[in-house]
C-alpha cells in the first residue's frame, strides 16, 4: 500500500492555488476590460431638461457638413430637428433603461437628397430605439434596432432647457 506523501501533496496544493489565483487574476482583467463605462444615476429630468445634439453614430463622429440633428424630450414627447424638417413623436420609458419611440411625424420641406436620406435614417433609427442611458459625462446614448441596422446614437447636451412655470 502506498503511503500518503504530505510534502508532495503540499507542493501540489500550492501549485493548484497559484494556478487558481493566476486564473482569477486573468479572469478579473478580462472582466474589467468588458465593463461598461461608469454611468451615473439616470433621472427622467436629466433627459427632459436638455436639448440634445447628435454627435456620434455607431462610434463615428457626425460629419460637420451635415445639418444638425437635435432631440428635446418632454414628459411623453420627443421633438427636434431631423436635419431638414422638424419632427415630433411620443415615447415611453419602461423598466429602468428601456425606451420605445412611436412612429414620428414631421414637416414636409424638401432638402438636398443626401440630407433627406440622413434625416430618414435618423427618424427610422429613433423609432427603433430600445434602450437609453446618460453616461458620467452627461451624454445621452440611444440604442436602436431597425430592419437594416442596429447600433447606438450618442447625443451631447446642447443647452439646458428652462421650464416655464405659469
Amino acid at each position: 500500500m502506498k503511503r500518503f506523501n504530505f510534502r508532495t501533496a503540499s507542493v501540489l496544493s500550492v501549485a493548484a492555488i497559484a494556478s487558481l489565483v493566476g486564473f482569477a487574476t486573468i479572469a478579473d482583467c478580462a472582466i474589467a476590460q468588458k465593463k461598461p463605462p461608469v454611468r451615473r444615476t439616470m433621472e427622467s429630468s436629466d433627459l427632459q431638461r436638455t436639448l440634445w445634439r447628435l454627435v456620434s453614430w455607431n462610434g463615428t463622429a457626425i460629419d460637420a457638413d451635415l445639418p444638425e440633428i437635435t432631440a428635446n424630450f418632454s414628459e411623453d414627447t420627443v421633438r427636434g430637428s431631423g436635419g431638414c424638417n422638424n419632427y415630433f413623436s411620443g415615447y415611453e420609458i419602461a423598466s429602468g433603461d428601456r425606451m420605445t419611440v412611436s412612429p414620428p411625424g414631421s414637416t414636409r420641406m424638401a432638402c438636398e437628397p443626401n440630407v433627406m436620406e440622413w434625416e430618414l435614417n435618423y427618424l427610422v433609427s429613433l423609432q427603433g430605439t430600445t434602450r437609453y442611458d446618460i453616461d458620467a459625462e452627461g451624454n445621452l446614448h440611444l440604442w436602436f434596432e431597425t430592419d437594416t441596422e442596429a447600433g447606438e446614437m450618442v447625443f451631447a447636451p446642447s443647452e439646458m432647457v428652462q421650464k416655464k412655470s405659469f
